[in-house]
C-alpha cells in the first residue's frame, strides 16, 4: 500500500485545487493506508483535516512546505511585462513532517516564527530558524526537487549536494529524506530554465541514485495538487493568478496533470520506472515514514481539548517561565496528564463559585439575590460539568487588565445572558433584569468553548495584545488567524485577468453575479 506524504490542500491559497475533506474522502476510497497535509507556507488546514481523518477513521499526518531563503542574495533577473518585482518568488522548499505531540509544536513554532520574521506575505525560514525550531527526532525533513539540494542534483553539481545536505544532517540528524517525484514529464536539458521543479523521469532516477549512492533514505511522493488529473486546468488558473501573468505554459509550474493524490498501483508503477529492482525498498521506507509520523488526533494534536493557563498563573499575577530545551519536550506531555487537569478542574470551580458570590450582593438588590443565586448555581453546574471553570476566570483576568490600562471594554453577543460574565464583570448586562437566556451561550449538550466577544477601543487593540502576551507569557497566547477566501466577484475578476479578457468585460461580468461567495457561483449561474 501507498501513503501520500506530500499533498496540498485549498488552503495554500492560488496553489492547491481540493478542500480537506475531499482529500480525506478520496484517500478513504482508494484505501490508502494513511495520508498527509502539507499546505504551503502555513498549517491553516490542520484542523478541518484531522477532523476529517476523524471521522473517516484515516490515519493522518501532518506537515509544512516551506520556502527556504538562500544564503546569497538572489540574481537580478527579468520582471513581468508590466513591472514590479515577480509575485512568487522562486526560493527553494523543503517539506517538513511532523512526529507526535513534541513534532507538532515544534513545527507550530516553526511557522510561526517564518510567518514574523520575513516579508510580509513572504513567509521563510533560514538556517538560523531551522536550527533553533528543528529538534532531531521531532520533524522529518524531505528534500525534493526543488529544495536546494535537489536543484544541485538537477545541474549536476552533486559536491554542493554534499555539503548541503550535510549541513541539514547537522541540523535534522539523520532523519532526512530525499523525495523522489516522477510526473513522467519530458526530460530537460541542464540549461533549461522552467518556472516549476523538474519532476521528469530522468531526474527521479538521478535523485534515487545519488540516495543510494551515500546509503540515504528516500521516499516516493507525487507532490499532489488536486485529486483528479481533470482538476489541473483550475491549478493553472491558481499559478497564473498567484503570479498576476496570463494564462500561458510559460508561466505554470506543471508540464503534465500528474500532480493527482493517485492510487497505490499507480505509485508503484512510478517505483519500479525510478528505482527498478529497488522498487520494493523505495515503497517500503515511504510506508514506514507514514506511519511513524501519524498524529493521534487528541493526544497529539489535541483536537476537542480545552487549554487555559494553569490555576497557579492566575493566582500569581506573573507569567509562567517561558519553558525551552527540554522542558518544552515534555511540556506537552505533562498538560494532557488527565489527573492534574482534574484537579485543576475542582480547584477552578471552588475558585469561580468564591468570586462569583462575593459579587452577588453588589450587583444584585436583596429582593434579587434569591432568584440570582438560583440563576447561578444553574450556571455553574454546567461549566463544571463542562471543566470551564478555568476559561471563564482567564477572561475576567483580561478584562479587568484591560480595566487596568484605562480602556474601555464591553461585552457582547450571546455572552451577555450569563449571569457569570456579569458577576466577574466580563458584562454589565443584568441578564435576569433583561430576561436573557443563559442556553444561547452555554449549553451541557455542546461541550465546546463558547465565544465570549469583547469590545475593546481599536486604536488601543495592539497594546492590549501586548499586555495579555506580557501577562500570560507568549508560548500561551496567539492570534486567531484570518484566512483569505474567494468571493465570486473577485474570483471572476482574477480569473478573467488571467484569461486575458479586457478590464470593462471583466467589470460588466463580475457585477452581474450578486455579493456570495465563489463556491456558489454555479447556483447563481
Amino acid at each position: 500500500m501507498f501513503s501520500h506524504l506530500h499533498v496540498a490542500s485549498y488552503y495554500s491559497l492560488r496553489h492547491g485545487v481540493c478542500s480537506p475533506r475531499d482529500l480525506v474522502q478520496r484517500a478513504v476510497d482508494l484505501e490508502l493506508p494513511a495520508l498527509a497535509l502539507t499546505d504551503r507556507d502555513g498549517l491553516y488546514g490542520a484542523v478541518r483535516f484531522m477532523q476529517a481523518c476523524m471521522e473517516q477513521g484515516m490515519p493522518g499526518v501532518l506537515g509544512a512546505d516551506l520556502a527556504q531563503r538562500p544564503e546569497q542574495p538572489p540574481q537580478a533577473s527579468r520582471t513581468p511585462v508590466r513591472g514590479g518585482a515577480w509575485r512568487d518568488p522562486r526560493n527553494p522548499r523543503v517539506v517538513l513532517l511532523a512526529r507526535g505531540g513534541r513534532g507538532w509544536s515544534a513545527l507550530s513554532r516553526l511557522v510561526s516564527a517564518a510567518h514574523t520574521g520575513g516579508e510580509r506575505g513572504d513567509p521563510s525560514v533560514d538556517w538560523d530558524l531551522l536550527e533553533e525550531f528543528v529538534v532531531p527526532g521531532d520533524l522529518r525533513v524531505l528534500l525534493g526537487p526543488d529544495s536546494e539540494v535537489g536543484r544541485a542534483i538537477g545541474r549536476h553539481r552533486f559536491d554542493l549536494a554534499d555539503r548541503l545536505l550535510d549541513r541539514w544532517r547537522q541540523v535534522a540528524g539523520r532523519q532526512v529524506y530525499l523525495e523522489i517525484v516522477d510526473h513522467r514529464t519530458a526530460p530537460r536539458d541542464t540549461g533549461l530554465q522552467r518556472l516549476g521543479p523538474d519532476l521528469s523521469t530522468p531526474m527521479a532516477r538521478r535523485m534515487w541514485t545519488y540516495a543510494t549512492e551515500r546509503r540515504m533514505p528516500a521516499v516516493l511522493t507525487n507532490a499532489v495538487r488536486y485529486i483528479h488529473p481533470r482538476q489541473a486546468a483550475t491549478a493553472d488558473l491558481l499559478d497564473a493568478i498567484r503570479r498576476l501573468v496570463p494564462l500561458d505554459p510559460r508561466h505554470l509550474d506543471r508540464e503534465n496533470s500528474g500532480g493527482f493524490l493517485a492510487p497505490a498501483a499507480h505509485m508503484r508503477g512510478i517505483a519500479e520506472q525510478v528505482a527498478g529492482g529497488q522498487a520494493g525498498r523505495l515503497l517500503g521506507v515511504t510506508a514506514d515514514l507514514a506511519q511513524e509520523c501519524v498524529l493521534d488526533p487528541v493526544a497529539d494534536f489535541g483536537l476537542g481539548d480545552i487549554h487555559v493557563p494553569e490555576l497557579d498563573v492566575l493566582l500569581s499575577g506573573r507569567p509562567p517561565a517561558e519553558p525551552t530545551g527540554p522542558v518544552m519536550a515534555g511540556y506537552a506531555a505533562r498538560r494532557h496528564r488527565h489527573e492534574q487537569r482534574r484537579v485543576e478542574a475542582a480547584r477552578a470551580d471552588v475558585l469561580l463559585r468564591a468570586r462569583c458570590e462575593a459579587n452577588l450582593h453588589t450587583r444584585f438588590t436583596p429582593r434579587e439575590v434569591p432568584a440570582a443565586r438560583q440563576r447561578l448555581d444553574n450556571e455553574l453546574g454546567v461549566i463544571s460539568t463542562l471543566g470551564f471553570g478555568g476559561y471563564f476566570l482567564t477572561v475576567a483576568e483580561v478584562v479587568d487588565l484591560i480595566r487596568a490600562m484605562q480602556i474601555r471594554v464591553a461585552a457582547r453577543g450571546s455572552g451577555a445572558g450569563s449571569v457569570v460574565n456579569y458577576l466577574l464583570g466580563i458584562s454589565g448586562v443584568d441578564p435576569i433584569r433583561h430576561d436573557l437566556l443563559m442556553e444561547r451561550f452555554l449549553s451541557p449538550l455542546r461541550r465546546v468553548l463558547p465565544d465570549i466577544d469583547i469590545d475593546v477601543e481599536s486604536a488601543r487593540r495592539t497594546d492590549i495584545y501586548r499586555r495579555i502576551v506580557d501577562r500570560f507569557g507568549a508560548h500561551r497566547s496567539a492570534c486567531v488567524s484570518m484566512r483569505d477566501t474567494y468571493k465570486v466577484r473577485h474570483a471572476v475578476r482574477d480569473v478573467g485577468a488571467a484569461l486575458g479578457f479586457a478590464a470593462s468585460e471583466i467589470d460588466d461580468f463580475a457585477k452581474a453575479f450578486p455579493h456570495i461567495r465563489a463556491r456558489d457561483a454555479r447556483a447563481a449561474v
